[in-house]
C-alpha cells in the first residue's frame, strides 16, 4: 500500500507546480499584453512629444533671428539717428559759416569806413587847432616866447608859487601860481620860473580822494608830476591853445577810482568838486583826467560847477599831436576836498562833516541846478501841502527790482499823489542828468529798493520823504546806510519797511528749500555762524550774496500804510535823527 500511493503523491506535487507555472504564463502574458497596448496608446504621444520639441526648437531659433533683427535695427536706428544729427551740424555749420562769412565783409566795411571817418576827423582837428591858433595871433598872445605873461593887468600881481598839501588821509592837494603849463593828457605840469628857491622842485600828486584805497589809487588813478623848470624851457614844452582868460583858475582832478555807482560817483567826484569848486561860483576851468568814458557820460553833472567847457583828457586832446600842446594859465589847483562822504561800509562819523567841508550839504542840489539853468529855488513845505504831493517810483531791471512797480503807481494815484516814474535801468542811461535833476527836485516822496540810486536822493527840496524799501535779511545790517545818512544830513523825513520772506524771491534763489540757512536764520548768516560761513569775512559775503540783490514786491496793504505815513510826514516833517 506504501508502495502504491508514494507515486501518486509525485504526480500530484507536479501536477501542482504545472498548475501554478501556467498560471504565472498566464499573468506575464497578460502583463506583456498590457504593456504592449499601453506602448501603443503611448506612441502618438511621444510622436506628439517630439513635435512640439521641435516646434519649440524651431521658435527658439526664430526668436534669436529676431532679436538679432531688432538688434541689428535699432543699431541701424541710432546710426541714422547720429547721421541726421551730422547732418544737421553740417547744415548748421555751414548756415553759421555763411553768416561768419557775411558778417566778416560787414566789419571790413565797418572797418573801411571808421579809418575814412578818422582821417576826417583828423583833417577837422588840424583845421580846429589853426583856427584857434590864429585866433589866438590875432588877439597877440605870444603864445610861444619864453617869457611870456598874461596881458591882464590883475594877473601881474599873482605871486610865483608851489605847495602841496598831503597830511590828510582821504585826499591830497596841490596849489600852483605863474607860469603854468598843463600837458594836454594832463599827467604832467610844469611851472615856468627863474626863482632859485623854486627850481628843481617835483612833486607827485594823485589828484583823486580815496587814498585810503591804496590798491584802487595803484591800478586806476594816474600820477600827476608837478614840477619847476627855467623860462628858457617854455618853447620845448609846447604851444598853448587854451582860450580862456589866463587869469582864471584851473582845476585838474581825476575821475578814476570806484566810480561806475552812484555811492562813489556823488562820494568820489560829484560832492567833492561841488565842495572844492563851491568858491569859484563857476569862474574856474575844470580839467579831468582818467576814465574819460566816465567824464563824458557824466559831463551834464560836471559842467554844472563851471561856465566854461570842461576838458576831458583823451577826449579834447589834438590825437597824435597832443603832445604839442598844452593848456597855460596862471592859477592851478590839484585834487578835490573830500569832506563828504557816503560809503555805506565805513564809519561816515568823521569823513561826513560839513563844518570841515566848508559848503552845506543843503545847498548842493541847488548848485547842481543852477549849473545847469533850471529853475530855483524850491518850492517850500507849505506850498508843497496844499497841492497834490508827487511821489517818484524807482524802476530799473536786473536786481534789486520792485517787481509790482505798476501796481504800486496805481495804489498811490488812488491815494491821491501824482506819479513820477525814475527810470534807472542800464545805470540810469535812459535819463539824462537834466532831466534826472529836475525830476527829483520835483518829488515829495521818493520811493525804491535799497541801493545804490537811492543817493538820488540827495537833489531833493528840504522836508521831503524818502521811501526805502530793505530785503528780506537786511534789516539791521550796514546796508541802506548811505540813504539814511543823507536823509539825516538834509534833513528829510525817512520810512523803511522791511519785507517778509514772501515779499522777496529768496525762495527761489535757494531752489524752494525751506530749511536753507539764508531763510531760517539771516543774522546768523550775517554774524558767520552757520554752514554758508563760519567767519565774519564769510559770514558778510554770505549775506551780500543771498540778501543784497533780492527783488521785493509789496502787498496793497502795506503800500496804503506807507501813502499814508508819508501824507501825515509832508504835512508835519519829522528829520531822521542820528540812528548811530
Amino acid at each position: 500500500m506504501d508502495h502504491a500511493s508514494t507515486p501518486s503523491k509525485s504526480g500530484a506535487t507536479a501536477l501542482t507546480g504545472v498548475t501554478r507555472c501556467l498560471q504565472h504564463i498566464r499573468v506575464l502574458a497578460a502583463l506583456c499584453v498590457g504593456i504592449v497596448l499601453i506602448m501603443s496608446a503611448c506612441i502618438p504621444f511621444i510622436q506628439c512629444h517630439n513635435v512640439f520639441r521641435a516646434v519649440l526648437a524651431s521658435w527658439q531659433a526664430a526668436n534669436r533671428e529676431h532679436v538679432t533683427a531688432v538688434n541689428e535695427v535699432r543699431g541701424a536706428t541710432q546710426e541714422l539717428h547720429n547721421l541726421q544729427k551730422q547732418v544737421a551740424a553740417l547744415d548748421a555749420w555751414r548756415i553759421s559759416s555763411n553768416q561768419k562769412l557775411e558778417l566778416e565783409h560787414k566789419l571790413q566795411d565797418l572797418r573801411g569806413q571808421y579809418a575814412a571817418l578818422e582821417r576826417e576827423a583828423q583833417v577837422m582837428r588840424q583845421e580846429l587847432f589853426n583856427l584857434q591858433y590864429a585866433l589866438a595871433q590875432e588877439k597877440h598872445l605870444p603864445l610861444d616866447s619864453p617869457g611870456w605873461k598874461p596881458q591882464a593887468e590883475q594877473a601881474k600881481d599873482i605871486p610865483e608859487s608851489l605847495g602841496c598839501e598831503k597830511g590828510n588821509h582821504i585826499y591830497d592837494m596841490c596849489h600852483v601860481t605863474g607860469d603854468v603849463r598843463i600837458m594836454r593828457d594832463g599827467k604832467r605840469i610844469v611851472l615856468l620860473s627863474d626863482n632859485p628857491s623854486l627850481l628843481g622842485k617835483t612833486y607827485h600828486i594823485q589828484p583823486h580822494p580815496r587814498k585810503f584805497d591804496e590798491a584802487i589809487m595803484r591800478t586806476d588813478v594816474s600820477k600827476i608830476e608837478l614840477s619847476v623848470q627855467p623860462t628858457a624851457n617854455a618853447l620845448g614844452l609846447g604851444k598853448c591853445v587854451n582860450m580862456k582868460p589866463t587869469t582864471l583858475p584851473v582845476l585838474v582832478f581825476s575821475v578814476g577810482g570806484m566810480i561806475g555807482n552812484f555811492v562813489n560817483d556823488y562820494s568820489d567826484v560829484f560832492l567833492p568838486l561841488y565842495q572844492t569848486a563851491a568858491k569859484y561860483r563857476g569862474e574856474v576851468v575844470l580839467h579831468v583826467i582818467d576814465k574819460a568814458w566816465w567824464a563824458v557820460s557824466n559831463i551834464e553833472m560836471i559842467q554844472a560847477f563851471s561856465n566854461y567847457k570842461v576838458h576831458v583828457a583823451a577826449v579834447d586832446d589834438f590825437a597824435d599831436d597832443a603832445a604839442k600842446f598844452m593848456d597855460c594859465f596862471y592859477k592851478v589847483h590839484i585834487g578835490l576836498k573830500s569832506h563828504l562822504i557816503f560809503y555805506d561800509m565805513i564809519n561816515s562819523q568823521g569823513h561826513l562833516d560839513e563844518s570841515l567841508a566848508g559848503v552845506k550839504l543843503r545847498g548842493f542840489s541847488d548848485a547842481v541846478a543852477a549849473g545847469m539853468g533850471l529853475p530855483t529855488p524850491l518850492p517850500s513845505p507849505v506850498e508843497t501841502a496844499k497841492k497834490k504831493p508827487t511821489l517818484g517810483i524807482l524802476t530799473k531791471t536786473g536786481k534789486r527790482r520792485l517787481v509790482n512797480e505798476k501796481e504800486v503807481a496805481a495804489w498811490a494815484r488812488e491815494a491821491g499823489f501824482d506819479v513820477l516814474v525814475l527810470d534807472c535801468d542800464m545805470h540810469c542811461t535812459k535819463t539824462p542828468w537834466t532831466d534826472l535833476v529836475a525830476m527829483m527836485r520835483r518829488m515829495d516822496v521818493y520811493l525804491g529798493v535799497e541801493g545804490e540810486e537811492m543817493m538820488h536822493a540827495l537833489l531833493m527840496r528840504p522836508a521831503a520823504v524818502v521811501v526805502q524799501l530793505m530785503q528780506y535779511g537786511t534789516d539791521g545790517t550796514f546796508l541802506g546806510s548811505h540813504c539814511k545818512h543823507v536823509a539825516h544830513m538834509l534833513e528829510l523825513s525817512y520810512v523803511e519797511w522791511v519785507a517778509k520772506l514772501e515779499d522777496t524771491n529768496l525762495l527761489e534763489v535757494v531752489k524752494g528749500d525751506k530749511t536753507h540757512p539764508a531763510v531760517v536764520d539771516p543774522r546768523a548768516v550775517w554774524g558767520g555762524k552757520t554752514s554758508l560761513g563760519e567767519t565774519p569775512d564769510a559770514g558778510l559775503h554770505a549775506g551780500l550774496t543771498y540778501y543784497h540783490d533780492l527783488d521785493v514786491r509789496i502787498p496793497k496793504e502795506e503800500a496804503l500804510k506807507i501813502f499814508a505815513s508819508v501824507k501825515q510826514l509832508l504835512v508835519t516833517p519829522k528829520p531822521l535823527k542820528p540812528w548811530w
